[in-house]
């Protein structure tokens, strides 16, 4: 999702949870990274995930529908892109 695409408070919130889980997904490619921040970013990219399904968000042009294949877990989502 792209920032211009934001039209609604649903759409504002899929459009960050996408940001969040650029930033686990870059974070699960790297051999080395902090462990605490990346189980961090994952909670964060949790709860805006959770938030999404709360406010019946649009998650289809979103990492989040990848998450939803993920039984909307982000951190077995994450794992599919560990290192």
């Amino acid at each position: 999702m792209r920032k211009e695409n934001v039209r609604s408070a649903p759409d504002a919130l899929a459009y960050l949870l996408d940001c969040s889980l650029a930033t686990v997904e870059v974070m699960a490619f790297k051999k080395s990274r902090p462990k605490n921040e990346y189980v961090r970013q994952i909670m964060i990219a949790q709860s805006n995930y959770d938030y999404c399904v709360m406010f019946d968000a649009d998650m289809s042009k979103t990492r989040g529908a990848e998450v939803a294949l993920s039984r909307g877990s982000v951190a077995n989502w994450a794992k599919g892109y560990e290192k």
